[in-house]
């Protein structure tokens, strides 16, 4: 009842919207089972699946709508999207669902003729930390280092979790030095705050990094990607790594001591 002689335009969540079922409707008359959002008596937001008729009785032009509050079931389908596409400990992607954003990504760079990145990363003595502190214990660094990247990256980024303890970076608009600059902001903040939770703990991560060319497709980024990763690991662990034409170059790092702090040995 309390919605009774309010404009129908403030039912619906976006006035566009709300504007161009009208248009539609005055094309072709009726509209069948169109999902769309509107505001409920309360103010709060619904979904709605929605079938509209124009009736035209006499001098009058009418609008026959019928509505079905689909909410739950949107709640539903969203809640099994991201079971399907996360990670279940770490809320990233899973590796399914990253290669397939990497795929649509680098589709749109070479539309858009922008560059495109990825940094592989894959925490230092993973094992030895299970082994040591606990399964638990490494369940909290690997949600711990997962918080801090997403802290860092920005919305357009994506992170994703492509093996135990190996994380992926997509990064679009930024060439190989921009992605470099981003692994080393997490390599420093993960290596310097200690992870909670029992024994004191220190855990570090390696970084390889690739720019990925309008040539190269998601197999070959990822390779060289990972073969920086792998040179990064070779140079004793805990710092970046870029893949360049024929080798790869470290990225400067100031790594403070951490003697005492719980630092595994390599």
């Amino acid at each position: 009842p309390e919605l009774i002689g309010r404009p129908a335009s403030a039912l619906w969540e976006s006035a566009e919207q709300y504007a161009g079922l009208l248009a539609e409707l005055g094309i072709r008359g009726h509209i069948e089972d169109r999902e769309a959002r509107m505001i409920r008596a309360d103010g709060r937001p619904c979904w709605v699946q929605t079938s509209m008729t124009v009736l035209r009785l006499q001098n009058d032009t009418l609008i026959y709508a019928a509505f079905t509050d689909i909410t739950e079931r949107k709640r539903k389908e969203s809640e099994l999207h991201r079971l399907a596409t996360t990670d279940p400990l770490t809320g990233a992607l899973n590796r399914r669902a990253f290669n397939e954003r990497a795929l649509a990504e680098a589709e749109r760079a070479r539309r858009g003729g922008y560059a495109v990145s990825l940094v592989i990363c894959d925490l230092d003595h993973f094992k030895a930390i299970n082994d040591t502190y606990g399964h638990a214990r490494g369940d909290v660094v690997l949600k711990r280092f997962t918080a801090i990247v997403q802290e860092l990256i920005r919305p357009s980024d994506s992170l994703g979790r492509i093996g135990g303890e190996e994380f992926a970076l997509l990064l679009p608009g930024s060439d190989a030095d921009a992605a470099a600059r981003v692994a080393e902001r997490v390599r420093a903040r993960f290596a310097a705050e200690p992870i909670e939770g029992g024994e004191p703990l220190v855990a570090t991560a390696s970084f390889g990094v690739a720019g990925w060319h309008p040539s190269l497709n998601l197999d070959a980024a990822l390779q060289a990607a990972d073969a920086a990763l792998y040179a990064a690991k070779a140079a004793g662990r805990d710092c970046v790594r870029v893949a360049g034409v024929e080798t790869a170059k470290i990225v400067p790092i100031a790594s403070a001591s951490r003697n005492g702090r719980g630092r595994l040995a390599p």
